[in-house]
This record gives C-alpha cells, structure tokens and sequence, in this order.
C-alpha cells in the first residue's frame, strides 16, 4: 500500500481515483503490468510513473540500524549511531553488504558473516 497512497498523495484523490477508475475500465477482465496502470496514470497526471518506477523497479529497501551507547562524559545522555544499508531479500536467506567487503547472512534464526 505504500507506493499506492504515495501515488495517490502527490496525484490528489479526485485525479487518482479517476486515472484508476480508467485503468480498471480499461483492463477489466484482463492482465495488466504496473507500466500499464503508469500510463494511464501519466494520461491524468503526467510523469507519475516515474515515481511509481522508483518505487517498483528498486532492488532492495533501506535497512536502518540504530545503535545507543551510553555517554561517558555524562551518563545522563545517550549517544545514537545511526547507520543504513541496502537490505536485499535473495530466496529464503537475506543478505546485507557489510563494511569488511563480505557480506552478512540472515535468516529468521539470526545473522553471520559469509565470507565473499
């Protein structure tokens, strides 16, 4: 739904309800790509799957890692490090780059180092 509602907040709800009313009159009992719905949605709103293509065409989405550390010069305080990488779901395993040119390993049981 993300890529939908931010479609439809830049597009406004009267255009993009009727650029989809379009795309289902169009493709009703038939196949459709999202470069069709695109096009019917630039007829309305021109240059919208462009957007959408930045959205649907990426491999991968941000991983962000929050670290907190404890400050040593004031224990009060709280220092974050926050990092992003790319995150890429390959079959049953998830594989993430890591600064050290390898990669980590993930599955639902945790994480490791693979050597590349």
């Amino acid at each position: 739904m993300g890529v939908i509602n931010t479609v439809a907040n830049i597009m406004g709800n009267s255009a993009f309800f009727g650029g989809i009313t379009t795309y289902l009159n169009t493709y009703e009992f038939s196949v459709a790509t999202s470069e069709e719905l695109g096009t019917v949605l630039d007829g309305v709103f021109p240059g919208i799957s462009a957007v959408m293509n930045s959205y649907i065409l990426q491999e991968g989405f941000p991983l962000i890692i929050m670290n907190a550390t404890v400050d040593s010069a004031n224990d009060n305080n709280l220092l974050f490090a926050v990092e992003q990488r790319r995150f890429v779901k390959q079959g049953q395993r998830f594989y993430m780059n890591s600064s050290d040119g390898g990669h980590v390993c993930c599955t639902v049981m945790g994480c490791a180092n693979v050597v590349a």
